[in-house]
């Protein structure tokens, strides 16, 4: 069974500029997908979906090869998650490469995403027969009280659910629980996919999380909480520090080998300056001092001329007092 991990990754987002690869805590936000994508029990397959380069480079620097870049038509901020998912069937198909079995979609703003909860929602999905897969949390904000606004007039969401009439005017607790999808883990079943040409198909597993399970990224000030908690079991954990970015030991050593020989040529010229730079010092200095020599004796001889030449005079006494000088 060939289970694929598609993680879109697409450039331009507008709340947080290049958030994909943005560092979080030291390590771009992506490579957590990846990361919780490898420690799967059964995810053999990781395929990052991105229209940039550099994601590209950053991705492939963690040993996961990107066989293409997505198109900017589907690639924009009204761009669906059909259609990333379909382009990458179809690119199997046209590349005769194995179609997956299931598509487990990990968006890349869940770095805290768990791999148990990851695990126990493919086995939900492949011990079952369902057409999907989608996490939800409690709703807190029940739709059956929510309206629309047309033409300047309140038009309720629902005049009618489980047989009650009105429910935006009765109690709350006598309505229907409602689920929100908080994009934690989905799971589309390529079969139904094919047959459907949907990533939902009729036949959705509901896997319910506490609220304190989502940690989606979309504003800065979730990029900080997120980024904080992070730390914090980085200090408890110091293992987690190795996963700071790498690129591959050979681009690494290459560049190391460079900026030494670099350094040393540097060293080697700026000795050589430096040679001619003292010698150069040296003699300017000896002038210098000749020249401060001459100077001091020739300025010694005016003051002894003057000094023979000056007629001192010196005040008297009268009567006690010093007299005046005219």
């Amino acid at each position: 069974m060939k289970i694929t991990a598609l993680i879109p990754a697409r450039s331009g987002s507008k709340g947080i500029p290049e958030k994909n690869t943005k560092p979080m805590d030291g390590i771009p936000l992506i490579y957590y997908s990846i990361e919780q994508a490898k420690k799967s029990k059964y995810i053999n397959d990781i395929v990052v979906s991105t229209d940039s380069e550099k994601t590209k480079k950053i991705v492939e620097s963690y040993d996961v090869p990107v066989n293409y870049l997505r198109p900017e038509e589907i690639s924009g901020d009204l761009s669906t998650d059909y259609e990333f998912i379909k382009y990458h069937v179809e690119w199997c198909k046209e590349n005769s490469v194995e179609i997956p079995d299931f598509i487990v979609q990990l968006r890349p703003t869940y770095p805290l995403r768990k791999v148990s909860i990851l695990d126990d929602c493919i086995e939900k999905i492949t011990q079952n027969e369902y057409d999907s897969l989608r996490t939800v949390v409690p709703n807190d904000k029940t739709p059956y009280k929510m309206y629309v606004i047309e033409c300047n007039i309140l038009l309720p969401l629902f005049n009618e659910v489980n047989g009650v009439s009105e429910p935006y005017n009765q109690p709350r607790q006598i309505l229907p629980q409602t689920y929100i999808h908080n994009g934690y883990v989905d799971i589309i079943n390529v079969k139904s996919f094919l047959e459907n040409d949907s990533i939902t198909g009729t036949y959705i597993y509901p896997y319910i999380l506490p609220k304190s399970e989502t940690h989606d990224i979309d504003t800065m000030d979730h990029w900080k909480k997120v980024e904080n908690i992070i730390k914090k079991e980085n200090g408890k954990n110091p293992q987690r520090r190795k996963l700071k970015f790498r690129r591959t030991t050979t681009t690494r050593t290459k560049r190391k080998m460079d900026f030494i020989h670099t350094n040393k040529q540097q060293a080697h010229k700026y000795d050589v300056n430096n040679q001619s730079i003292q010698i150069n010092h040296t003699t300017k200095s000896n002038q210098v001092n000749q020249n401060t020599t001459t100077t001091q004796e020739n300025n010694s001889s005016h003051h002894n001329k003057n000094r023979k030449q000056k007629k001192i005079i010196r005040p008297m006494k009268i009567a006690g007092k010093p007299a005046r000088l005219a």
